[in-house]
């Protein structure tokens, strides 16, 4: 029933995927109501349409390629606070900064004759926030986030061309991991796991004549060392950034963000029981450290310390295991 008259629903899903829309099967919605009056369909679409752009606007829309073009990958995620990622000072602010920056300056752009094409490269080891830190900015900033896999062995340069010129407005693309991406073979460096696509297509896509206008895109690493220098050259990455292990000021703030009951006195003595191992201290791990403590009590978490350092080791062992 809607609004007083009965609607007849009738929902049909092919049994062929369709290449064009993704790795879900077609579905075709028929309403039917009686009466003369088709102005109830329209309305009860209008509100459908409504409702869902109201849901897109309030979250994260992930992307994902199918062929060459984009699709919306499940629903939209709750957007993540900028607040819940805790970086050294400045390092979240001047990055945001710099994308609200771009955003009024594409005038500037033009007049100069420069591409309207913004890129930035987060490098530094893993666990630290690097994902994290993208998947909040475009929670914020109200834009989609379009992850690309190069190691799809179906994707070809023709394809990520393509891609790269078709970005929706008001999108970051994300490669993350781009160092482990590439190989060498026969003198040539490709993708790994693709046979198609080569460090050449890649480089054409990000800044080749047809690569959309607008567009922000962001690129992890692990290892900044490897990566090819012409993947990194000014205008093809305009901002770097490094993304490292816990400072003090880290420090302070996640354990006020996890133990708000604590005081001045009991963060600085976390902080100076942290930094008496000195060992390098992962945020990742520091949270799981919480995570596992957080019904104790405050004495408890500064007994049990030493955890953290045999959680790291454990989590260690495992990558390690995983990786061989």
């Amino acid at each position: 029933m809607y609004k007083s008259h009965t609607i007849r629903v009738k929902r049909d899903r092919s049994t062929m995927l369709s290449s064009e829309y993704g790795s879900r099967p077609f579905e075709m919605l028929t309403l039917t109501t009686w009466g003369r009056n088709r102005q109830v369909l329209n309305e009860i679409l209008e509100e459908a349409r409504l409702y869902a752009m109201s849901i897109m606007e309030s979250g994260t829309t992930l992307m994902v390629p199918s062929y060459d073009t984009w699709h919306n990958f499940g629903e939209p995620r709750a957007p993540r606070s900028l607040s819940s990622v805790i970086l050294d000072e400045g390092v979240t602010e001047n990055i945001l900064k710099d994308i609200r920056n771009f955003e009024t300056d594409k005038s500037w752009y033009i007049d100069r004759g420069i591409p309207y094409r913004r890129g930035y490269l987060l490098y530094g080891p893993p666990g630290c926030g690097k994902t994290s830190l993208i998947t909040a900015l475009a929670g914020d900033m109200k834009y989609n986030l379009c992850v690309l896999s190069l190691n799809d062995s179906k994707m070809s340069d023709d394809q990520l061309v393509q891609l790269m010129g078709e970005v929706p407005s008001k999108s970051f693309v994300l490669l993350e991991d781009i160092d482990a991406m590439f190989a060498n073979r026969d003198g040539k460096t490709v993708i790994e796991g693709s046979t198609k696509v080569t460090l050449s297509g890649l480089l054409n896509a990000l800044d080749g004549v047809v690569s959309s206008e607008g567009r922000i895109l962001f690129m992890t690493t692990n290892y900044v060392e490897r990566l090819d220098t012409a993947l990194i050259r000014s205008g093809r990455v305009d901002f770097k950034q490094h993304i490292g292990t816990c400072t003090d000021h880290q420090l302070s703030e996640m354990f006020i963000r996890f133990r708000p009951e604590g005081t001045e006195n009991d963060k600085k003595r976390f902080v100076k029981d942290i930094r008496k191992c000195n060992k390098p201290v992962v945020p990742a791990y520091l949270q799981e450290f919480f995570l596992v403590h957080r019904y104790k009590e405050l004495n408890y978490v500064f007994e049990h310390i030493n955890d953290l350092w045999q959680n790291i080791q454990d989590i260690q062992l495992t990558e390690k295991i995983l990786s061989t």
